[in-house]
């Protein structure tokens, strides 16, 4: 019996701990370090990450090597600023290095250089000290990296300084002395959160897996003596842990516990107890059972708060672990609820898959634990339980009204079961229910109520003919119940309207759900919704008056982002395919109901092919349209003309699995081919039935068979080159071949390893793909160009080269390649669901569309961005369930068919009045303002000026800057434009290009110029900032030194910024150069600051305070937020304030200090401004979203966009349009965006001219429709 062993149940083991367990991750870090590769271990907690550190320091130490250890946790986080935090990080360094005193060391040379940043001296450390008196390798293992997420700042400039240091060996030798190893529960994309900046890619990543039973035989010493067969007993240990590292750790240490240990020998006594049994008991009850009590050290309750505390939503986590309960495992992804999953450690993946980590953590989180855990986060769980206990029959458990209202504000922004959404949906259509019944009855009420008018009419003519013939008594009772009446009228119409506000909003939420499956009802849900708004508000009324504002924001929100433009129900049974012909004029589709159709754009059927004896599989017009191909599961091959008329049947034997023209259209080619069958003979041995058919066939259009073209095995594809001489085959046989018309081969491609699924001509002619577990291009002669492995656990499922011949995609279940011929990877896009891997180029090669559950459509165009990063690459999603889409010809549209039967088609063509509009330029975008009168843009670039208009068309382009344009300003007048430049010139122009000044006599390059808004003049800020007014003629007025800087709107006088000491200012000066006022700031808060519309008064904001001035200096008002304020700004008129606050809010004040409104947002709010009339607000926030809002605070539209950092936001002077410079990873990347923003008249226009040709075909959506054409 081994007295001396012990079990360490929780913390750390000591360097010489008897129950370590060595595992690969010993050798893996050791071996990667002792190289000098810098390192990261992320998992989650207790999988004993810092017991391998300290092994692993020992280890590094004995081969002379320098380590210490950064624990992060240790260092604090929510209070300590980066100053105190650098400053520990050298502390710990100095001291562990033994460098000097470190207390002296930072009271002398960390304070000297505060003129530096914490980070610059942190790496002048490690370079003039570090690396000078340490001779040794060098590693710093930095634990506990997840703390910093929790720090009060970000810690993207202490992980990019890693990075850095890794850089910086290719330029000095040194830096390959020193290592890092970085551990703790995170992933590399937390690193660094600033997106503009490189990602933390760098180092090797050490897989710790748990203990496998390779490994554990050193905590078998603990159990020998105390039962009779340890490796049993510890086989049965992992059978229940899974490796876990605490938890083998604590179940051994329970084995063997004295209680236990005396249990154990007596029941051997008194049973045949076996030891999978013996374990068995101890998990159940010592660890599974009141787990929540006997869980110490935490461990349990460690894993359940990392759900419930979850930075993702906890209803989303529970609900995908309650998946894996219930399914056992599911396919592996890099979602990022499944990343925080495996953080918490309850699943992990295995050979592509995620599945709970264990049996105690499946006997403990099992399927009540989640109930209960979903139904403490429901606030309505009780009636979601018992709508499900009646079958979900019993509507009165649905929730309505108020109740309705808090679970949808409670469901905002999480992600739940399928429960929830039935439960939801159903509560939301039952209200609408009761709403349309309702409605019913009000217009019955409002039916009443006309007639109650109308007898009010006849009573006010009947008391003038009582005045004139004097009838006093009963012309007083009659003009009282009058005017009782109408008192009566204006309190049922109030009341009306508020009813109808109710259920207007209504309206528009389920106009905006129904957009998820049914784009082109959620527009009609939308426009009847608006109209009826509209009916309400045409007494011209303020937008903060109306009483429903979702039909607006419906309204905006679906025309910004529809595409279903038609649809029509083309069968009763299932469709298998759809085609375009080749002018884009009409669509086939085929059926299983045995037949095929030709259809126009409208929906109309123009003719049925009627032949076939089984469904119908495939269908295609010849290229001229006058003929139809199809084939059918009764295995023949039909052609038909354009009326429907049966011209030839081509036979076979086996079922027919391709089927198309030649590009000429006088020939067709066809393959064949069962599927290998495999059966029991009488004698009981296994059959395989092969398929016979082992050819490509040709034939003409009259039937005849011309050419059989002989594989070894069944051939999956054949295809005419583009000219029509050539034929392509791949077959099951391992080869591609090319042949010519007569039959004779020409060329045989081998290579692959397994059957080649598909080959494919280049447009030009010049190449050849082709397809199996790897893919090949060749050209037609047969030399390889280049061969590239597509996945290792998948074939290709869809593959092609684009129109212009310059590229290829290969699709697989879960991602689609887009290579050039060379191989290179141009874009990897990963399916989030596996489903059928189809893709195809636009005509013009700079789209593609990739298929999962959704159909997402891709700019692919510029090669400049990574291929990885395709956020803002995405054109759009096509959501529904909808099968093999295809482009038009024009590449205008794409049509669709679903299980529902449907045939939609999808415009992405932007045809109705613009929406959005992204000016993209070849030369990076610095910037965007307007014209005056609204019309035109203008943008700076790297060394020319760039003018379009609101269509995002370039009308003029002017050169001459030496150096990068960083701004463009139109004067007021519109008539020329002033631009700044790094080359330390600023210069004027007319709106020709003609330059009219030249601003020199700058020290430095100038980072802005502006006119005056009177225009007399001009305004200059450099990058060391100096200020400078010139007058219209360019002569010198002033200089004096300052940064944003911002003119009064009466061109009396200039705001300025700046900073000293610590603080932050703004002054005020006039155009001579005399500083008026000066306002100061608190020490490190921001200062911001903007003049009223008059030009009188300026709002300035200091921490939590706003403070509105006159222009004498003299404070007029405070106004008070919770947190620190930004960006503040008067509204046109004057009366109000609007700013932006720390706590994710935009928050209004009137000019006497009382609050108004806060509008809560999802993020940091960057900008919050008023729309030139004061009715509208625009906000940007960090989750990329520009919103749209009243100023009563109900949102009216929200536009999302693409960039590295929140982005300002401009009204056009006009109110309709607003403008955004936006920033990509790349310069390439930046572009302006415009959208447009209607008023409610607008946005039916715009919604009825979307469904002009919809409802053309549709009477009865267009009689509900009147708005649509009563004035059309």
């Amino acid at each position: 019996m081994n007295n001396n062993f012990t079990y360490k149940v929780g913390g750390s083991l000591a360097e010489d701990a008897p129950s370590y367990v060595f595992r690969q991750a010993d050798f893996d870090l050791y071996n990667e370090l002792k190289l000098g590769n810098f390192c990261y271990i992320f998992n989650s907690r207790q999988m004993g990450k810092t017991s391998l550190q300290v092994r692993t320091i020992k280890r590094l130490q004995a081969e002379g090597i320098a380590c210490t250890t950064i624990d992060i946790s240790g260092r604090g986080s929510k209070y300590i600023n980066p100053e105190q935090w650098y400053a520990g990080i050298v502390y710990t360094l100095v001291a562990n290095f033994e460098i000097a005193n470190p207390s002296e060391f930072i009271r002398t040379w960390w304070k000297e250089n505060c003129g530096l940043s914490p980070i610059q001296r942190l790496d002048i450390f490690l370079e003039e000290f570090l690396l000078k008196r340490i001779q040794s390798k060098i590693v710093i293992f930095i634990d506990e990296i997840d703390s910093i997420l929790s720090f009060s700042f970000q810690g993207d400039d202490f992980f990019s300084w890693i990075r850095s240091c890794y850089e910086k060996r290719n330029l000095n030798n040194e830096f390959n002395r020193i290592t890092f190893a970085l551990l703790g529960v995170a992933t590399p994309s937390d690193l660094i959160a600033d997106k503009i900046r490189t990602p933390f890619n760098i180092g090797h990543a050490i897989q710790l897996n748990g203990f496998q039973s390779s490994e554990v035989s050193p905590l078998a010493s603990g159990l020998k003596g105390k039962v009779e067969n340890p490796q049993a007993v510890l086989k049965e240990v992992l059978a229940w842990t899974g490796g876990q590292p605490f938890l083998t750790q604590k179940l051994c240490d329970l084995l063997v516990a004295p209680q236990n240990f005396i249990l154990y020998e007596s029941l051997k006594t008194r049973t045949e107890i076996t030891e999978s049994e013996w374990v068995k008991n101890i998990v159940i009850q010592q660890i599974v059972e009141n787990w929540d009590s006997l869980d110490e050290p935490p461990h349990l309750k460690t894993i359940q708060d990392r759900i419930f505390m979850s930075r993702y939503n906890t209803g989303a986590l529970l609900g995908l672990y309650q998946k894996i309960l219930q399914l056992g495992q599911i396919p592996a992804s890099d979602s990022p609820e499944q990343i925080e999953l495996r953080l918490s450690g309850l699943v992990v993946e295995h050979q592509g898959y995620l599945k709970i980590y264990n049996q105690i953590y499946a006997n403990v989180f099992d399927l009540n634990w989640v109930k209960k855990a979903l139904a403490e986060l429901r606030p309505y769980s009780e009636a979601l339980s018992a709508w499900f206990v009646s079958n979900c029959q019993d509507n009165s458990r649905l929730l309505r009204g108020k109740a309705l209202e808090d679970a949808k504000t409670w469901v905002a922004n999480k992600s739940l079961n399928q429960q929830d959404y039935q439960f939801l949906t159903a509560s939301q259509e039952f209200e609408k229910q009761e709403m349309a019944t309702a409605l019913a009855f009000q217009e019955e009420e409002s039916r009443i109520l006309a007639q109650a008018n109308e007898t009010l009419t006849t009573a006010q003519h009947q008391a003038k003919q009582q005045i004139r013939i004097g009838g006093g008594v009963l012309i007083c009772s009659l003009i009282g119940a009058a005017i009782a009446f109408v008192g009566a009228t204006i309190s049922t119409n109030q009341l009306r309207e508020t009813q109808l506000g109710i259920r207007l909003e209504q309206a528009g939420i389920t106009a905006l759900k129904q957009f998820e499956t049914n784009q082109i009802e959620s527009l009609v849900t939308a426009i009847d919704a608006g109209h009826r708004l509209k009916e309400i508000v045409k007494d011209g009324r303020p937008l903060a008056k109306y009483p429903a504002s979702s039909p607006i924001f419906a309204l905006q929100t679906i025309l910004n982002n529809i595409h279903e433009v038609k649809r029509f129900v083309a069968y009763k049974d299932n469709i298998t395919a759809v085609n375009w012909s080749h002018d884009g004029k009409y669509i086939v589709t085929a059926s299983n109901n045995r037949t095929a159709s030709i259809w126009n754009l409208s929906g109309n059927l123009i003719a049925e092919l009627k032949g076939h004896q089984d469904g119908v599989l495939i269908a295609n017009f010849s290229p001229d349209g006058k003929q139809i191909l199809t084939s059918s599961s009764d295995k023949t091959v039909r052609l038909w003309n354009f009326s429907g008329k049966q011209l030839a049947i081509l036979r076979h034997q086996e079922n027919v699995t391709s089927a198309s023209f030649s590009p000429n259209g006088k020939r067709v080619i066809t393959t064949s081919g069962n599927p290998p069958v495999v059966e029991r003979g009488m004698d009981g041995k296994t059959i395989v039935n092969i398929p016979n058919d082992k050819t490509a066939r040709i034939w003409d259009l009259s039937g005849n068979l011309l050419l059989q073209l002989q594989h070894q095995a069944k051939v999956n594809s054949a295809k005419f080159s583009p000219d029509s001489k050539y034929i392509l085959t791949a077959s099951d046989d391992k080869t591609a071949r090319v042949w010519d018309r007569s039959g004779k081969l020409l060329q045989t491609f081998t290579g692959h390893t397994m059957a080649v699924n598909s080959a494919y001509w280049s447009p030009n002619g010049k190449y050849i793909l082709t397809n199996s577990n790897d893919s090949y291009v060749w050209d037609i002669s047969g030399k390889q160009i280049t061969r590239f492995k597509v996945d290792d656990k998948w074939v290709t499922m869809d593959a092609g080269f684009s129109p212009d011949s310059r590229r290829i995609f290969v699709s697989t279940p879960y991602k689609t390649y887009v290579r050039d011929l060379s191989g290179r990877l141009i874009r990897e896009i990963k399916n989030e669901k596996v489903l059928n891997g189809n893709a195809e180029f636009s005509p013009d090669s700079q789209r593609l569309f990739t298929t999962d559950d959704t159909i997402k459509v891709w700019d692919i165009g510029d090669e400049a961005v990574k291929p990885w990063d395709l956020s803002s690459n995405l054109i759009t999603e096509l959501t529904g369930d909808q099968s093999s889409p295809r482009w038009s010809p024009d590449g205008k549209y794409i049509v669709t068919f679903g299980q529902d039967k449907i045939v939609r088609i999808w415009d992405l063509s932007n045809k109705i009045p613009v929406t959005k509009v992204a000016i993209n330029s070849k030369d990076a975008i610095t910037g965007a303002s307007w014209s005056s009168n609204g019309k035109y843009v203008i943008t700076p670039t790297r060394k020319s000026i760039l003018i379009w208009n609101s269509y995002g068309q370039q009308l003029a382009r002017f050169i001459g800057h030496e150096d990068v344009v960083s701004s463009a300003n139109f004067s007021p007048d519109g008539k020329k434009i002033v631009t700044a430049s790094s080359d330390k010139t600023a210069r004027v122009w007319d709106t020709s290009g003609k330059q009219l000044l030249l601003l020199s006599g700058h020290e430095d390059g100038v980072e802005y110029a502006t006119f005056s808004p009177d225009g007399k003049y001009i305004l200059t800020t450099t990058y060391n900032h100096k200020t400078r007014i010139f007058s219209e003629s360019g002569k010198l007025i002033t200089t004096f030194k300052a940064r944003g800087i911002t003119w009064s709107h009466n061109s009396k006088y200039i705001l300025a910024m700046f900073d000293y000491d610590g603080k932050n200012y703004s002054s005020l000066w006039n155009i001579s150069g005399d500083k008026i006022v000066e306002f100061q700031g608190s020490e490190n808060s921001y200062l911001g600051a903007s003049f009223s519309q008059d030009g009188e008064r300026i709002v300035t904001t200091d921490g939590n305070i706003v403070t509105i001035w006159n222009t004498s200096g003299q404070k007029l008002s405070n106004l008070k937020a919770n947190q620190d304020i930004y960006s503040p700004s008067f509204s046109p008129d004057g009366t109000l304030v609007i700013a932006t606050s720390l706590d994710n809010k935009a928050i209004i004040w009137d000019t006497s200090g009382k609050q108004l409104l806060e509008i809560p947002h999802q993020s940091k709010v960057g900008f919050a401004v008023f729309s030139p009339d004061g009715q509208r607000i625009v906000t940007a926030s960090d989750d990329k979203i520009y919103h749209v809002w009243d100023i009563s605070g109900k949102q009216l539209a929200q536009y999302k966009y693409s960039s590295t950092f929140i982005s300002p936001v401009h009204f056009s002077p006009d109110g309709k349009y607003i403008l955004a410079h936006v920033q990509g990873n790349s310069p390439e990347q930046n572009k302006v965006l415009i959208w447009r923003i209607d008023e409610l008249d607008g946005l039916l226009a715009r919604g009825c001219g979307w469904l002009k040709d919809y409802l053309n075909t549709q009477p009865q959506i267009r009689k509900r429709l009147k708005v649509c054409w009563v004035n059309s």
